[in-house]
């Protein structure tokens, strides 16, 4: 699974890639919104507090919070919905919680820190931003 981790405050990110499942136990059964401690992904993040924040699946789809499933769902949607792709009132599959073993990319905001100072590989200072 690909994780983007941002510093909503300086507006960096940093990109990892973790292939080992018991780093990734912490995020099954999670949901959009719903915050996972930083001590699970290693050592390096150990204080820190991440909140998913979004995802995908392998084939693209997006997640949606209050789809309550484990798996894709159809949905029926219009122009200005979130995640709306394509003509009005067409049904679209939505991936719903990271627990699901469809979800290749996660994305999590750091929510929390204890004294902990910058994130390790995250840039201080965000650069040009247009």
């Amino acid at each position: 699974m690909k994780l983007n981790i941002a510093d909503p405050s300086t507006g960096c990110q940093k990109k990892l890639e973790i292939d080992d499942d018991s780093k990734l136990r912490a995020f099954f059964d999670k949901r959009l919104a719903q915050e996972v401690e930083g001590s699970a992904l290693g050592e390096e993040f150990k204080g820190y507090v991440f909140k998913i924040s979004g995802g995908q699946d392998k084939q693209g789809f997006p997640m949606k919070q209050g789809v309550l499933t484990n798996g894709r769902v159809f949905l029926l949607m219009k122009p200005g919905d979130a995640c709306f792709r394509g003509a009005l009132l067409t049904a679209y599959a939505i991936a719903a919680g990271v627990g699901s073993g469809l979800v290749a990319a996660a994305g999590v905001a750091q929510h929390e820190a204890e004294h902990c100072g910058p994130l390790h590989g995250v840039p201080e200072e965000a650069g040009d931003r247009r």
